[in-house]
């Protein structure tokens, strides 16, 4: 008989106390949830943003410098593609940066006159640095980089009888300072808006053909997906 109460004591005992196991495992796994949770989030704020990005871009330049330049060029789509590397440095992440672009220019052909069909496109590729600050999921940056610049243009004259087309390319230096803000769609990846302002410099190459000696300035929109790699 006493063996039968000693069990039923102690069947009793267990039964109350586990609601308090229960609870005490899972106060334990919230705990540990909401302080992994919170930990990431304050590294981000402190500028944890680290490893490797990538950034295609589609977005518009207007043509803003130089006479002869906004004459000729409208706005006109702009893709691009920047790759990097953030550090982590304090509250914030700075790191190199790479751009390639190809822009087909949106030629005026009425600036040339009747009979003539023109059309220019514009390659670029720059190296620069990033500098990045994470502000919970939004993030600020700002950059700048220096490379090269090709311009090309080939026209083709059609009017009755008479024919003629020739084509011309010619290598610059450029700029490319800018900034931009996005915001995380996930931990990986954010959707972020650029404004650049590129302004290249060409000379006159002494080739006889056509002189592309101008500096041209753009404001570039662009709007694309970060990915945080």
């Amino acid at each position: 008989m006493r063996r039968r109460s000693g069990t039923g004591w102690l069947a009793a005992a267990l039964v109350l106390a586990a609601p308090a196991v229960r609870a005490q495992e899972l106060t334990a796994t919230t705990g540990v949830g909401a302080g992994a949770s919170a930990g990431s989030a304050s590294a981000r704020v402190a500028g944890a943003t680290d490893g490797l990005f990538l950034e295609p871009t589609l977005g518009f330049a207007m043509p803003v410098g130089d006479e002869g330049y906004d004459a000729l060029v409208d706005t006109s789509f702009v893709p691009a593609f920047s790759v990097g590397w953030l550090f982590g440095v304090g509250g914030a992440s700075i790191g190199p940066e790479a751009w390639i672009t190809y822009t087909p220019l949106n030629v005026e052909d009425d600036v040339a006159g009747v009979g003539w069909d023109v059309y220019g496109g514009r390659f670029r590729v720059a190296g620069g640095a990033r500098f990045h600050v994470d502000l919970g999921a939004l993030y600020l940056f700002t950059h700048l980089g220096v490379g090269f610049d090709l311009l090309h243009a080939s026209w083709e004259y059609d009017l009755g009888p008479m024919h003629y087309d020739d084509d011309e390319s010619d290598g610059g230096l450029v700029f490319l300072p800018g900034f931009g803000f996005g915001g995380r769609v996930a931990d990986w990846i954010g959707i972020t808006m650029r404004l650049d302002f590129p302004t290249a410099m060409h000379w006159d190459d002494d080739d006889g053909g056509v002189d592309y000696d101008c500096q041209t300035t753009d404001i570039e929109v662009d709007l694309g997906v970060t990915f945080f790699l």
